[in-house]
């Protein structure tokens, strides 16, 4: 596909409606590896890393390759997801509601895909952070931190301390 926009626009749409997918299904075991548990920042980047990831890899026939594609796209993928996290996490002591995180997610995915769809093919330097990021994502599914990004917003424990 030769039109960058044509690209875009297609790319984009199909990792929001992966990203609704995976917000919907909410499984456990290895499903949860892919999908928010609770609306953590960290939480809310796997909507973001994991969508981009199979987007890019499986339309890769669309630019150049999957080896340039994916290197291309790298600092977008590790960059737009840490982002998303940021701001979530700033937002977080607002107690946002769920459309204001929604919006988040949608703004990170329309500037990540923008930014991965910019056709200037980078070193394979970025991809070691791409699987950094991965395999970030499994283990703290599994055994997450308690500070920080990490803690559930549910949690009032976690928030801070009750005064009596």
């Amino acid at each position: 596909m030769k039109d960058r926009f044509d690209r875009f626009v297609l790319r984009f749409l199909a990792i929001l409606l992966l990203g609704l997918l995976l917000m919907t299904l909410r499984g456990h075991g290895i499903l949860a590896v892919f999908t928010p548990q609770y609306a953590s920042p960290w939480e809310l980047g796997k909507l973001l890393y994991w969508p981009m990831l199979v987007v890019f890899s499986l339309t890769s026939s669309w630019s150049e390759g999957v080896k340039k594609t994916i290197c291309s796209a790298a600092p977008a993928m590790i960059l737009a997801p840490l982002a998303l996290q940021a701001c979530c996490w700033a937002v977080q002591s607002l107690r946002p509601a769920a459309a204001v995180l929604i919006l988040l997610w949608v703004i990170a995915v329309a500037v990540g895909t923008a930014l991965a769809d910019q056709g200037k093919t980078h070193t394979s330097l970025w991809l070691p952070f791409v699987l950094l990021e991965g395999v970030l994502l499994v283990i703290f599914t599994f055994c997450p931190p308690s500070f920080g990004p990490f803690i559930d917003p549910r949690d009032v424990a976690a928030m801070g301390i009750i005064l009596w």
